[in-house]
């Protein structure tokens, strides 16, 4: 007998993004992130705060997508890095930008959550996931960045 998929077992598909910057899975946050909070397993949410962190960390970067775009790369994965770096460098800064800024959302709009695995109160860890995020985007840049946090 055949089940019916059912929201719980139907994989969501990766978020879209535009073209440019890779599409997000959602359920593969950096490990160094979610460290056992539950409301950070919670797709839904995840996705809803991915999705917003998503247009705020892609504005911040416009100016470095053109940028890039101008001189002939038409994807992050096309845009050679530094000799000193690994090929995934930008790539890993992208996620660790989108992923803080989108758990820093979450703490921020659920104050009450739980966060003693990460030995520290909601609403400094909000912040701790801030400035990573801001950190990310200035890394990419290569300048000091303040992400304007709606």
């Amino acid at each position: 007998m055949n089940e019916e998929p059912s929201i719980e077992n139907t994989p969501e598909p990766a978020l879209a993004n535009n073209g440019f910057w890779p599409d997000i899975d959602p359920h593969q946050p950096p490990a160094s992130h979610s460290r056992g909070v539950d409301i950070f397993s919670n797709h839904l949410l995840l996705t809803n705060a991915l999705m917003e962190a998503m247009t705020l960390v892609n504005a911040a970067l416009m100016p470095w997508q053109a940028e890039k775009e101008q001189a002939g790369y038409s994807t992050l994965s096309a845009v050679p890095v530094p000799l000193w770096q690994d090929e995934s460098v930008f790539k890993c800064l992208y996620f660790r930008a989108l992923f803080s800024a989108g758990f820093a959302k979450l703490l921020e709009a659920f104050p009450d959550t739980d966060t003693s695995p990460l030995n520290i109160d909601s609403t400094k860890a909000a912040d701790s996931y801030w400035r990573d995020a801001t950190w990310a985007v200035g890394e990419l840049l290569g300048e000091q960045v303040e992400l304007l946090v709606t």
